[in-house]
C-alpha cells in the first residue's frame, strides 16, 4: 500500500515541476507576443517580415481572395473567409491571415503573428 501512494505522490510531484514553468514559460511569450503591437511590432520585425508588410501595402480593400494570393501567393490554408500563410515572413514561429468578409467575399483584415514577438493586424 505505502509503494502505490509513494509513486502516486511521486507522479503527482514531476507533472507539478514540469506544469509550472512550462505555464510560465507560455505565459512569458504569449503577453510578449500581444503586449507587441502597432508601431512596436514593427520596430522588432525581420527585413523578411518587413517585405510582406510591403506586399500587404499592395492589396486593396475591394480585392477578392485570387487577387490576394496573386500578390501574396498561395495560402498554406485556404477556407471560407481566413487564408493561411504558415511560415510568412521566414520564421516557422510566424503564420500571416487573411479574413475576407462573408457578404461579398473581399479582404477585411490582415495579421501577421509571430509567437513570442509580435501582433500586428492592418484593417481595410
Amino acid at each position: 500500500m505505502r509503494k502505490t501512494s509513494f509513486k502516486k505522490n511521486l507522479t503527482i510531484a514531476i507533472v507539478i515541476l514540469f506544469l509550472i514553468p512550462a505555464t510560465g514559460f507560455f505565459g512569458f511569450y504569449s503577453y510578449r507576443t500581444f503586449a507587441t503591437t502597432g508601431e512596436k511590432a514593427i520596430a522588432v520585425m525581420t527585413p523578411e517580415e518587413l517585405t510582406v508588410l510591403e506586399k500587404v501595402s499592395q492589396i486593396d480593400k475591394n480585392m477578392n481572395a485570387e487577387e490576394v494570393f496573386r500578390i501574396l501567393g498561395e495560402p498554406t490554408e485556404d477556407l471560407l473567409v481566413i487564408a493561411k500563410w504558415n511560415g510568412m515572413g521566414g520564421s516557422s514561429l510566424s503564420q500571416g491571415r487573411v479574413y475576407f468578409r462573408v457578404r461579398d467575399g473581399k479582404v477585411r483584415e490582415f495579421r501577421l503573428i509571430k509567437l513570442g514577438y509580435f501582433f500586428y493586424v492592418i484593417n481595410f
